[in-house]
């Protein structure tokens, strides 16, 4: 779901790389702000939205 190859979107952060697809369906943004967030609250990664690739873990 978010690309942690470092050469893939690296200027993007984990929010934006969750909301890439809905994005490119060109939903409205209050609609991919509110699936993200239930994602991210589904997976319990709320902390990890505003880094980048570089600064997550490989493991």
């Amino acid at each position: 779901m978010v690309f942690q190859n470092y050469a893939v979107f690296p200027h993007l952060m984990v929010f934006e790389k969750i909301g890439f697809g809905l994005q490119m369906q060109k939903l409205p943004e209050e609609e991919v702000k509110r699936r993200v967030e239930r994602t991210v609250t589904l997976m319990h990664i709320e902390q990890l939205l505003k880094r980048y690739s570089g600064e997550l873990s490989g493991g």
